[in-house]
């Protein structure tokens, strides 16, 4: 590596960290990076659903609106996940070599992302001829500002999926092993398309794919939610970030320092919303936190209310919506202890009830504590052990166990004891930071939450930033080949588990 091309290299890293700041990680060696690519769509953008995904998003609760056919499959979207392009430095570049370079994204097809890959092969083409030149910052501005015309993405887009997924398979030797043979064997893999036609899925025309273009998704059954959850999740980063005027003290304030009301979309600030609730609450009018405007009765929700009034007074304000809606109910008995006077429903034909606030078990009777013929006082670890006689019991030995021991205090001990085993099954500590880590869908290339670092799925080794699918090329490596193994099974996992309450999809993604 010359001075020259060193120096180059070292300025446009920092140059780029400089300019896009949270769009590029840079790797830790300064020898490349990851940026992603956030496109800004037009503001009335849609996705066209078709098929399952239309089942999908009714059986959700998610609103559709209607297409030129007057049918119900066009889902409003603002935000679309980014394309990504991980980038490594060769030692000859900028003099001769470009960067070696993957383009990966969620929702565009490899024969798409394979375009871009070609494109960003011309913009190199077209430059290098001066020497020094770099070129990363030109294939960022292109990515961000003429993709979606090369692509031809209009609205309403409709959802490309396809099995044929790919990552680059170039290898690269350690650092202070790099010989011509190897340089140039990198140059081939990343500047030289694969020259075989296949007949894409939901495609008319042979398309040429590249091995350094990547769909990043698993299956189709992940994409629909994976667009929501992203379009939710940047809404919200924009409205922290936008200003508003309260209509209450009309003062301009950040979206961060305010409030909105979903149903309704008025904007006021948290500190004036939080001296209203605090009023209502302390009132006893629970059912009154909506919206101040005038006729305009949209409710806040209990998250909402949570996140101002603190945890002392939300429980207030829990406990006497759970009495206001509970009071007309027939089969509604209060805890005894006087500190706690907490609203508890009685099992039918049962002499027990078991507190939800302080789990004082007492006789519905004579409202002392529970002192049944033959009391049965079992520790937790004795409880356990009729797990199995539980979940493998009829209904009617069930019903015969919570009455014996009471409904609250058993099922408790064994959520408990399944919750544990669960994230034992499902999770697995980031190398690095030790956080726990759920695998939801898209490859085996994970990126921790806290710590944002890459590692493998598999073997949970950490991957660089620069080329994190190299792991999976490397034919001495035990995860050679396994970018996508084992996701589609996890895949077919049902969305509704996560969002049992169609009621409540308001409260994660509204339109």
């Amino acid at each position: 590596m010359s001075n020259a091309d060193e120096e180059a290299q070292a300025d446009e890293i920092t140059a780029l960290a400089s300019i896009f700041e949270e769009r590029i990680f840079v790797a830790d060696d300064n020898n490349g990076g990851q940026f992603s690519a956030y496109l800004e769509l037009p503001k009335e953008f849609f996705i066209k659903l078709e098929g399952p995904h239309i089942q999908q998003a009714n059986k959700y609760g998610i609103k559709l609106l209607e297409d030129s056919d007057g049918h119900a499959t066009l889902l409003r979207i603002s935000y679309l996940p980014p394309i990504v392009l991980n980038f490594q430095y060769l030692p000859d570049y900028p003099s001769h070599s470009a960067p070696a370079f993957t383009i990966s994204c969620k929702w565009l097809s490899v024969a798409k992302l394979s375009q871009l890959c070609s494109h960003l092969d011309q913009l190199w083409e077209e430059n290098h001829s001066e020497a020094g030149e770099v070129i990363i910052f030109q294939w960022v501005q292109f990515l961000v500002d003429e993709s979606l015309q090369l692509l031809n993405v209009q609205s309403p887009l409709s959802l490309d999926f396809h099995k044929v997924l790919r990552s680059n398979s170039f290898e690269v030797a350690e650092e202070g092993s790099i010989d011509n043979s190897t340089v140039q064997h990198a140059a081939n893999a990343f500047h030289e398309p694969v020259k075989r036609a296949v007949l894409a899925e939901n495609e008319t025309d042979n398309s040429i794919l590249d091995t350094r273009a990547i769909q990043d998704i698993g299956c189709a059954n992940l994409l629909l939610r994976t667009l929501i959850e992203h379009d939710r999740a940047e809404r919200q980063r924009v409205f922290n970030t936008s200003f508003y005027n309260c209509q209450v003290c009309f003062s301009d304030k950040t979206g961060s320092d305010c409030m909105d009301f979903q149903g309704c979309s008025h904007v006021y600030c948290k500190e004036c919303m939080r001296e209203y609730f605090q009023v209502q609450i302390g009132e006893g009018n629970v059912k009154g936190l909506n919206c101040p405007e005038t006729k305009c009765n949209s409710p806040a929700l209990p998250s909402q209310v949570r996140e101002l009034v603190g945890k002392e007074l939300f429980a207030t304000y829990d406990r006497l919506l759970l009495q206001r809606t509970l009071e007309c109910m027939e089969d509604i008995v209060y805890c005894p202890r006087v500190l706690c006077q907490c609203p508890v429903m009685k099992e039918k034909d049962s002499t027990i009830c078991v507190c939800t606030a302080c789990a004082f078990p007492f006789c519905v009777k004579c409202r002392m504590a529970y002192h049944g013929v033959s009391p049965c006082r079992l520790k937790k670890d004795e409880i356990l052990k009729l797990r199995k006689e539980f979940e493998e019991g009829d209904e009617e030995t069930r019903a015969r166990l919570e009455q014996r021991f009471g409904r609250r205090v058993f099922r408790d001990v064994l959520e408990e004891f399944e919750s544990q085993r669960w994230m034992d099954k499902n999770s697995k500590e980031c190398p690095k930071c030790h956080t726990n880590i759920e695998k939801i869908d898209g490859c085996n290339k994970m990126a921790c939450s806290q710590c944002r670092s890459f590692f493998c799925w598999i073997c949970l080794k950490i991957l660089s930033h620069a080329i994190p699918y190299k792991h999976f090329n490397d034919p001495k490596s035990k995860c050679f080949n396994q970018l996508f193994t084992g996701t589609v099974p996890n895949a077919n996992r049902d969305f509704d588990n996560e969002y049992e309450d169609v009621n409540d999809v308001d409260d994660w993604f509204f339109v």
